[in-house]
């Protein structure tokens, strides 16, 4: 449930907590592979989002309460996964919405910018609550249709474990001609564990207004082993 007060926006339910944004918004196929591990979603609780003007354009708070969600919901519909109990375990894994986000998000013509922290509460068997910081952002270049990306990510204690973890993502995505061509890096560095890498390359086609295909390579090098990857990709979004 969700209602736009004129001053602030207020949602209760179940919905995904904003945090940074290279998770969805990394260019190319493969843009947002590492980035991903730090989205957060099916989650349950409420969250208030407040307008602000810090004379950047528009500017908005956002602060969320949390926990994972175990009722009916949980569960999958086509392909059973069973649904959440709490001795599952996991960050945010709590009997009540103990865990938060705090984030503001601003965007003017050429610019977007996101910073934010959370907690999520240890469930059982984490050892620490988690505790994470993001500033991320994206821009256009003057005068060009290039578009750049750039988000850092620090969490003490990742996903309640003991060990730290740090990200690290750019990116760039350009027009050329009908295509456009994008390149994304990711650096991840867990505490006691190798140095994780993402390099990626994609271009994309329009083939009308509602419908793409790309092509994307990405290489990974993950705990130690190196990975490459080539896919494709074919879009077509429905109005209603």
């Amino acid at each position: 449930l969700s209602h736009d007060f004129g001053f602030a926006s207020a949602l209760v339910g179940k919905f995904d907590p904003g945090f940074g944004f290279a998770w969805d918004v990394a260019p190319g196929i493969y843009g947002v592979d590492f980035a991903e591990d730090y989205e957060l979603t099916e989650r349950i609780g409420a969250s208030v989002a407040i307008p602000i003007d810090l004379g950047l354009g528009e500017a908005e708070l956002v602060v969320s309460a949390f926990m994972a969600d175990r009722t009916f919901f949980s569960d999958s519909l086509l392909d059973s996964r069973g649904n959440v109990d709490r001795s599952d375990g996991g960050v945010s894994n709590t009997d009540a919405p103990e865990s938060f986000v705090i984030s503001l998000t601003g965007e003017t013509n050429r610019f977007a910018y996101t910073v934010a922290a959370r907690r999520q509460a240890k469930g059982a068997g984490d050892t620490d609550d988690e505790f994470g910081f993001v500033a991320g952002a994206t821009t256009t270049l003057g005068g060009t249709d290039v578009k750049l990306l750039g988000e850092v990510a620090f969490f003490p204690h990742f996903d309640g474990g003991s060990d730290s973890a740090a990200y690290a993502t750019i990116g760039a995505a350009a027009p050329v001609g009908p295509v456009t061509l994008s390149g994304v890096y990711t650096l991840r560095e867990i505490e006691n564990a190798p140095t994780d890498h993402l390099a990626t390359v994609s271009a994309e086609y329009e083939l009308a207004e509602n419908a793409v295909i790309g092509v994307g390579y990405k290489f990974s090098r993950e705990s130690g082993d190196d990975n490459h990857t080539i896919g494709a990709l074919f879009v077509y979004e429905f109005g209603f």
